[in-house]
């Protein structure tokens, strides 16, 4: 069996400044996950935009989560840690806008290779719940057309089929 080496790269500093502007587009890599950390201080007040690009020039948003609070947005006003799926990305940038802020900023980014799962686990538990429904004997399941009922196998919701 071959062993696959784990890919990261980074920290890489994309914003040092608390000015509006686009920062510094970082290059991915290749690789999927950007795991950014946003150090505010001094009365910091500006939003940062995530945002990436395939072509190097049109950017457009996605989003991260907040480590800490499992908010999912594609802007972020506080200090924390975010993680953003970035898969078929080759720039990352967080983009500054807004606010009056005379503070300071310091933004790291660190890319990885793997699979973000944006609902921070929900997926998961929604996952494990469906295989605790099927222990259970209440799995939905399709009538003749492939249209899954609303469990216990009944496409129309009256109980259980009958042979």
């Amino acid at each position: 069996m071959q062993q696959v080496q784990a890919q990261s790269v980074g920290p890489l500093t994309f914003q040092s400044t608390g000015a509006i502007g686009n920062g510094v587009a970082e290059p991915t890599s290749g690789l999927t996950i950007a795991t950014a950390q946003i150090v505010g201080a001094g009365g910091f007040d500006r939003t940062i935009n995530w945002e990436v690009t395939e072509d190097g020039t049109n950017f457009v948003s996605v989003f991260c989560r907040n480590m800490a609070t499992n908010v999912i947005a594609i802007t972020a006003t506080t200090n924390g840690v975010y993680v953003c799926s970035i898969p078929g990305a080759s720039l990352f940038r967080g983009r500054i806008s807004g606010g009056a802020s005379s503070g300071t900023l310091t933004a790291t980014v660190t890319f990885n290779q793997g699979v973000v799962d944006p609902a921070g686990g929900a997926a998961r538990r929604a996952r494990d719940h469906q295989v605790g429904r099927a222990a259970a004997g209440q799995v939905d399941r399709p009538d003749s057309r492939g249209v899954p009922g609303p469990g216990r196998g009944d496409p129309g919701g009256r109980g259980p089929r009958r042979g």
